[in-house]
């Protein structure tokens, strides 16, 4: 079950045998509610992304509860986790992988670092869900600062190293041809980490005057062969004016 607005979204129901036959689960139905306005685009203020919700639900589907104490898919609320990369890929995050790992165990290993414009955060009802990381100002004069919040997840099977880029870009589609301003290197994330982290970055004096968006690409050297190489880099939301 995934709840919006103090309203529920979708619920997973399964019929199971009867507990002297074995008790398997025989069945797995979905049901989104057919009232809400459902849309795949991202973000939106006033539609639900129905990738988001139909994700959350085939968690409950494959055996994983909510999960309210990291970043998850499988978080109470809408958007849960939310997608990832510059794409807006709905894809389960770390937790929800090392979960499904620990379900159905096999030997498979993937390497796999990712970026989000989201951050974890819990609700007064008490469970958790997603809101946008935005810089904490919204107008910087040339060489003044600001900060930013930025989440990296790891959603592979192994321990990363991996260098961080932050840039300034005319979207909020950030690649490596955009002006990169900053960079920290040596972070690294074990399997199923998802964290919020916070950078000064100062403008430099080059930079035209107008309206930019701020983002990040980790491992923006590409020196980790990774499972998606497209859901690294990032942009935030909330447009800056430089002056």
């Amino acid at each position: 079950m995934i709840f919006g607005n103090n309203d529920v979204l979708a619920v997973t129901r399964k019929a199971h045998r009867p507990c002297w036959d074995g008790g398997a689960l025989v069945e797995t139905d979905i049901l989104f509610h057919k009232d809400k306005e459902w849309t795949r685009n991202w973000p939106t203020t006033d539609e639900y992304n129905f990738r988001v919700v139909a994700l959350h639900e085939l968690g409950h589907a494959l055996g994983l509860a909510h999960e309210d104490r990291a970043m998850a898919t499988m978080n109470t609320f809408y958007p849960d986790g939310g997608p990832v990369g510059n794409d807006n890929k709905s894809t389960p995050l770390g937790d929800d992988r090392q979960g499904v790992r620990h379900l159905y165990p096999d030997s498979t290993t993937e390497r796999d670092i990712a970026a989000s414009a989201l951050q974890y955060s819990k609700t007064s009802e008490g469970g958790a869900t997603a809101i946008p990381s935005k810089p904490n100002k919204t107008t910087v004069k040339r060489g003044g600062t600001v900060t930013i919040d930025f989440t990296v997840m790891n959603l592979g099977t192994s321990r990363e190293t991996y260098t961080i880029g932050f840039y300034l870009a005319a979207s909020d589609y950030i690649d490596t041809t955009d002006d990169r301003i900053a960079s920290n290197s040596g972070a690294w994330s074990d399997p199923g980490f998802a964290g919020t982290f916070s950078r000064s970055l100062k403008i430099p004096s080059w930079v035209s005057p107008g309206s930019y968006y701020l983002g990040f690409i980790v491992d923006y050297k590409n020196e980790i062969p990774e499972r998606d190489e497209r859901n690294n880099g990032v942009g935030l939301q909330q447009v800056i004016r430089i002056e």
